[in-house]
């Protein structure tokens, strides 16, 4: 998390926050004060510890704070060094300013955390991170009785106050005007002491019945938020309506609706800039020295921008190499924005890196809009599994949660839902206030929350049967509102789907800068891959389930109560049955596959192996025990994926949603049944096809089976590059000294027609000697 170095609010609420939420926030402080929380304010124990470092294994307590909190005063307090077996390292002392002298004297932590255990008497305890604070207290003996309530305020904080680009505890008293955060345990718990009260307003400001339908969800877990939501709940409306997020959805996306721009091919006439005038821009009275204060001139820069516009005005392809230092992405950017702008189409910049696409988002697109007369519309495209699915957040409230698919490390299913619940708030409360949004900016401890939980697939997707399709839907509706942009930037990998799919993930761009271009190639192998992984399988059977758990249960229980009951549960029982002999079944067949490993020999590292599946592999005994299983496995379930369309085509009329369900759940097999065939069968040539092994016995389900596409220059030759107008691939590092050859082989530049595209190589005009060092570490 970027720290904020006396940050005000304004600066650390995300940009494209809608202003009634930057209202809300701003005003919090203010309004906080007038506000009580009855018993949430009462008996309340606000705690920190000061430990000699971050590990639970081999650190130990030096400090710790606590404060009784009543009302908005802190009534009693309790405070004590801690004396630790060690001595306190020195970076620990400089970062709390502890020495190993203030500790001599003090208490051991067994003596201390009694001291604690009689102050705090059960009280509920609020810790921001208080996972940390609680296992150092609890791994002394005696600590489990200090309390049994531990609420995470670090976790409330993600829930009532999503749009904040940092939730540090520092972060956060600063820009609210709270006492500081020093390093040392009374500030810090001074400074939570005075978040508190603005923590549960900011929860109240949520949207009628949210609170109500979260403190509803999974009552069989014990969840700290629970009483706080349920006590702020029933301190609002007196009978609240159902919480509808489609309907705040709607209200929130309404404002950033904007209109599509044409496709450029469907445009009788389009205007490029010329070079001279993109030149021009780089004078002292152009558009970029009104973007930096300090502005230095690089002639490859300029030159680099003029041959963007010459690509753009006569629709061919480039292949820039430029050196460090040349400032690439303005030289690609403003001839883009110009010939956007000037068309009203728009232009797309694919990266390899998020550094870079947040570089961009953040930094030289607003500079760029603030310089351009007009101003310039831009925005950020991710995948899917960046985006909530709304569809399957719903569902995480009412199915039962998936704890066999994720690693417990010792914590209990109890430990472990906790984390569900908490990730399913949060993302709640982020789409109740986003119109678009990025769920890896939101904390959610992704080693206990499946993915899938929250996120699908480009071949999941329900679309037009979805409820929130499209405008509502994050994804669908942030591709809506990126198609109104000058500017979108995505990655190469949503860029490369975008290709699989035939265009329906992005807007219609046909003009793109492909930045990093040096990692194209490999992204592509990689996109365009089909992987059969033994441990994706298992996960994925193990959310279907069977008549027990898992996604067929629920719809069992579903069918009981339509009309026709005995057949709908009939037909998934039945399925249900076919399920557990394909788990089998596919289970068998990567028993067969870790058996490869003995074909491999000596290859690959000394656990991980890649075995190249070739003819010589193919006649082994063990590659015909794999096609054996192989083919046991896609009778088996062929036979499933057929049972399962039964099953959905018979609920179709009576429950349309739940056989969307059942489609939208299912759809893996099929993925698995044709990724088993291809790579068994292997007669594609197309495809290049490999094992990734393990050595090891325990980690039996992880190898997989690929198949890679041999050339992928040639597909982007064929799929893609004819349906552009123009792509300037751009790299500090793409030719071999001055030969494009392989590069340009590998994109699919050299099959195009002559004349079609155009290698340049600029030099760089950084001063290495002067502005580089080499350090040698022994």
């Amino acid at each position: 998390m970027t720290q904020h170095d006396g940050a005000t609010l304004e600066e650390i609420i995300l940009p494209g926050t809608p202003e009634d939420v930057r209202q809300r926030y701003l005003s919090l402080a203010e309004r906080a004060r007038g506000r009580g929380f009855g018993p949430l304010e009462e008996d309340i124990v606000v705690l920190d510890t000061e430990t000699t470092g971050l590990s639970f294994k081999d650190c130990e307590l030096i400090e710790i704070s606590a404060a009784r909190l009543s009302g908005r005063e802190i009534v009693s307090r309790y405070e004590t060094f801690v004396h630790p077996t060690g001595p306190i390292p020195e970076e620990i002392s400089k970062l709390t300013g502890i020495t190993n002298r203030d500790v001599t004297d003090a208490p051991s932590a067994r003596d201390a955390v009694a001291g604690l255990a009689e102050f705090v008497a059960g009280s509920p305890v609020l810790a921001h991170n208080a996972t940390f604070d609680r296992t150092f207290i609890e791994a002394v003996p005696g600590g489990a009785e200090v309390s049994d309530t531990w609420i995470d305020t670090l976790s409330l904080s993600r829930i009532a106050l999503p749009r904040l680009s940092t939730h540090r505890l520092a972060d956060m008293a600063e820009a609210f005007g709270c006492a500081g955060v020093t390093h040392r345990a009374g500030d810090d718990v001074d400074a939570l002491s005075g978040m508190w009260r603005i923590l549960l307003l900011a929860l109240s400001d949520l949207p009628d019945g949210l609170l109500a339908h979260l403190a509803a969800m999974h009552e069989e877990v014990v969840w700290p938020m629970r009483p706080v939501l349920s006590y702020l709940a029933s301190e609002g409306d007196v009978s609240p309506r159902p919480f509808s997020l489609k309907e705040v959805r709607a209200a929130l996306v309404r404002e950033a609706r904007g209109e599509s721009r044409p496709d450029a091919t469907e445009l009788d006439r389009l205007v490029a800039p010329g070079p001279d005038e993109v030149a021009a821009e780089f004078g002292p009275a152009g558009v970029v020295s009104h973007m930096y204060e300090h502005m230095e001139r690089r002639p490859e820069q300029v030159a680099m921008a003029r041959e963007v516009a010459t690509a753009l005005a006569t629709s061919t392809h480039r292949a820039i190499e430029a050196g460090t230092g040349v400032g690439k992405s303005i030289a690609y950017l403003l001839p883009e924005a110009l010939f956007a702008k000037r068309n009203n189409v728009t232009v797309g910049v694919a990266t390899k890196t998020n550094a870079l696409t947040d570089q961009l988002v953040s930094h030289e697109l607003p500079a760029l809009a603030a310089a351009l007369p007009g101003g310039l519309s831009y925005a950020s495209l991710k995948g899917y599994d960046h985006y909530p699915c709304l569809h399957r957040l719903d569902r995480a409230v009412r199915e039962d949660l998936p704890l066999p698919a994720v690693p417990h490390d010792g914590r209990s299913d109890n430990a472990v839902a906790c984390d569900m619940l908490t990730a399913i708030a949060v993302t709640y409360a982020y789409s109740c206030q986003s119109p678009d949004g990025d769920l890896d900016a939101l904390g959610i401890r992704w080693r206990y929350v499946p993915r899938p939980m929250l996120t699908t697939t480009p071949g999941e997707c329900l679309r037009g049967r979805c409820p929130y399709f499209p405008n509502e839907c994050p994804l669908h509706g942030a591709r809506r509102r990126a198609a109104a942009a000058d500017v979108v930037v995505t990655n190469h990998s949503l860029l490369l789907r975008n290709v699989t799919a035939e265009g329906k993930i992005l807007p219609p761009i046909r003009n793109w800068v492909v930045d990093e271009a040096h990692g194209f190639e490999a992204e592509a192998r990689r996109q365009w891959a089909v992987e059969v992984s033994g441990e994706e399988a298992r996960a994925a059977f193990e959310l279907l389930g069977g008549t027990g758990s898992g996604v067929i249960h629920n719809l069992m229980v579903q069918a009981m109560a339509l009309e026709g009951s005995t057949l709908f549960v009939g037909l998934l029982a039945k399925a249900a049955a076919t399920l557990a002999r394909a788990s089998v079944s596919v289970a068998d067949l990567f028993i067969a596959v870790h058996g490869l490993a003995g074909v491999a020999r000596g290859d690959g590292g000394y656990d991980a192996v890649t075995l190249w599946i070739g003819e010589e592999v193919r006649g082994t005994q063990e590659w015909r025990e794999v096609a054996d299983a192989g083919q046991r496995a896609a009778d088996v379930l062929c036979e499933a994926v057929k049972q399962l369309a039964e099953a959905s085509e018979a609920l179709g009329e009576e429950a349309p949603a739940a056989a969307a369900d059942l489609g939208e759940s299912t759809r893996f097999l099929r993925d698995l049944l044709s990724g088993i065939t291809l790579i068994c069968e292997g007669t594609d040539e197309s495809y290049v096809y490999s094992a990734q092994l393990s050595r090891s016995k325990r980690r039996i389900a992880s190898e997989r089976l690929v198949a890679e596409k041999l050339d992928v220059g040639a597909d982007l030759a064929s799929r893609w590059l004819p349906e552009m107008q123009s792509v300037v691939f751009t790299s500090a590092t793409i030719a071999v000294g001055d030969d494009f050859s392989h590069f340009d082989h590998a994109v699919g530049l050299d099959l195009l027609g002559e004349g079609s595209h155009r290698d340049v190589r600029l030099d760089s005009s950084f001063d290495f000697d002067g502005h580089m060092s080499v350090v040698l570490a022994r």
